[in-house]
């Protein structure tokens, strides 16, 4: 029917091998005429006819003016489809168009915010009031080379605290790459959910949609949907994946400014303190010591080229190397992203440099192993007293580097 170009007789149909589904159509309606509703171009139906009322056959004339009708319903058809489609496709032009002018007022709305309390606040309130969320839960990345609960309006305190996902997470595993609405299939029964979450809240959760946050290439969080008002559209997933690509970068810049911050501020990190009390005891015992400070280089292009992972597994080869290489009056401390402050009791700036020539030394292997990219350290020493004596020339190091 869809190549006819006039009217078919339903009995010279049934003569081919029809499929049972057909043949039984026609048949079961008695039909002695199928009239194409169609263009010239456009197939859109059949008007299947019985027998006359007067159980005459149809005549020449007969076709000839079903055929007419066919194509005029066929026109008809046509510009509803055709209206129906602008009206659609105008539509779509909307929502794109309120979707955009949503996304560029969070990215102008974000660009004052200086704290992640504050950028989980406007991150629940966005998505509750453009995409409906009702529950959700909210993970960042942490130190420790895992994802952690910052906040969750459907776990319980206790699982607040203790629910985490390392890097090497089958979930984490399937987000991580690209930005993208991700929905885990049979939540309920995942392994690793089963494992660190109760029943409880397993079953007040409708789905688990995992939406990440990406930056460079670096995951830094995790949206997490556990319920909505209404189901998401195709239209709603690309708004809440916009969402995600602008604020990615925030987020990364506020753990990156945390991570600062935690140098003086973190009591398991203690650098300043450090220094004051290498100071005292080398104005007081006449010695020497030395700050020196270890950076990994384009850490934005490895983690585009070669993945978080990688990068996570440089950073911790280079601890190791400097912890390996240290004496037991040594000290060194993480102090942010891929950077390393190593303090040295009682050398110079030339005992300072052999150590630091072992300690790159211990690195060639993994740079030999990194074919498809450079990998490179830098470092900046300080001796005191033989370049200063000021307590804030050594801080300021810490900060430059």
């Amino acid at each position: 029917m869809h190549n006819a170009g006039s009217v078919l007789y339903a009995k010279e149909l049934l003569k081919p091998a029809l499929p049972a589904k057909e043949r039984e159509i026609i048949q079961q309606s008695e039909a002695e005429l199928l009239v194409p509703i169609r263009t010239t171009e456009e197939f859109f139906g059949i008007i299947l006819l019985g027998k006359t009322i007067s159980g005459e056959d149809y005549t020449i004339e007969d076709l000839e003016f079903l055929k007419i009708i066919g194509e005029i319903a066929g026109s008809v058809y046509k510009r509803i489809y055709d209206t129906e489609l602008l009206h659609q496709e105008n539509q779509n032009l909307k929502e794109t168009v309120r979707a955009n002018e949503l996304i560029i007022s969070l990215a102008r709305d974000f660009s004052s915010v200086r704290s992640m309390d504050e950028a989980y606040d406007k991150l629940f309130s966005a998505f509750r009031e453009e995409l409906k969320v009702r529950r959700a839960t909210f993970m960042i990345l942490e130190n420790k080379n895992e994802f952690r609960v910052f906040a969750s309006n459907l776990l319980t305190p206790e699982h607040v605290g203790s629910f985490r996902l390392s890097l090497e997470s089958s979930i984490v595993g399937i987000v991580s790459n690209i930005p993208g609405v991700f929905r885990i299939e049979n939540f309920r029964k995942h392994p690793e959910l089963v494992q660190k979450l109760s029943n409880d809240e397993l079953g007040l959760m409708t789905d688990f949609i995992v939406i990440p946050l990406i930056n460079l290439h670096w995951l830094v969080g995790m949206w997490i949907v556990h319920e909505t008002e209404v189901p998401w559209t195709d239209s709603d997933r690309e708004t809440a994946v916009g969402i995600s690509e602008v604020l990615a970068p925030v987020f990364s810049n506020l753990l990156l400014v945390q991570e600062r911050d935690s140098v003086f501020k973190d009591p398991f990190s203690p650098v300043e303190e450090k220094i004051e009390e290498m100071i005292l005891k080398s104005t007081r015992l006449g010695n020497c010591f030395s700050l020196t400070i270890f950076k990994i280089q384009n850490i934005s292009r490895m983690v585009k080229l070669k993945g978080s992972g990688f990068f996570v597994n440089y950073s911790e080869e280079l601890r190791k190397a400097i912890q390996d290489n240290l004496s037991e009056v040594d000290f060194h401390y993480r102090i942010g992203q891929g950077k390393y402050a190593m303090i040295l009791d009682g050398k110079d700036r030339e005992e300072t440099q052999v150590l630091i020539r072992k300690i790159k030394n211990r690195l060639v292997e993994v740079d030999r192993r990194s074919k498809d990219f450079q990998t490179s350290v830098v470092q900046h020493t300080l001796c005191y007293p033989a370049d200063t004596k000021e307590k804030e020339r050594i801080l300021e190091l810490l900060e430059e580097s």
